[in-house]
């Protein structure tokens, strides 16, 4: 599943803070993906060394509504310096419904979406 279709890019300048405040959509049916049984949903980014910056929920994830598929990513300046810069990246966030044996898992791709800036000074 990808869900940044009409989306904007976001932009991240290393060693700065950032909120990403994120929409996930079910791209066949253009509705809001439900997070109501969501037990996990982990945001993951390229790091210039090539090892991905995974933030968790209750790590640097927060649903803000479950419903809408609305969640906030937060970047904090000692990572944001550490993820590649470059424009048009991609980068994923995972979610897991339900627990156990019973749990599904969903990849959703934000293609293109990231930029992350080197800073100027």
């Amino acid at each position: 599943m990808d869900c940044n279709e009409g989306s904007q890019v976001v932009t991240i300048i290393q060693g700065e803070d950032r909120d990403l405040f994120l929409r996930i959509v079910d791209k066949a049916t253009n509705q809001p993906f439900d997070l109501t049984n969501a037990s996990a949903v982990n945001a993951r980014f390229k790091n210039a060394d090539g090892t991905v910056l995974t933030k968790i929920l209750g790590g640097g994830v927060s649903i803000v509504s479950a419903l809408s598929g609305k969640i906030t990513v937060s970047v904090y300046s000692p990572e944001s310096i550490l993820l590649k810069a470059r424009e048009a990246q991609d980068f994923e966030i995972e979610i897991v419904l339900g627990l156990g044996g019973t749990a599904r898992l969903t990849v959703v791709q934000f293609l293109a979406a990231l930029t992350v800036r080197a800073r100027v000074v």
